[in-house]
């Protein structure tokens, strides 16, 4: 199995607009857990987490989008 590795954005500076909007957006009016209940902010931040998982599927011609995982860090990706 093939195995890419991207830890650019861990260290990349300045992050993109887009980044930046989505993350404000994400503390100002989401703030919930993804996947981790079912009410309508956690619901909306796990399709936006499902959505970001099958666009990079798509990027990297990944099989399915069930194989991209998100890891916090490189020393979790690594444990994983």
């Amino acid at each position: 199995m093939q195995r890419i590795y991207l830890d650019n954005a861990a260290t990349s500076f300045p992050k993109p607009p887009g980044v930046c909007e989505a993350m404000q957006r994400y503390q100002r009016e989401l703030g919930a857990p993804a996947g981790r209940g079912g009410y309508m902010r956690a619901v909306e931040v796990t399709a936006a987490i499902d959505r970001t998982r099958k666009r990079v599927a798509d990027l990297l011609g990944a099989p399915a989008a069930e194989r991209i995982v998100f890891a916090f860090n490189g020393t979790d990706a690594l444990n994983m």
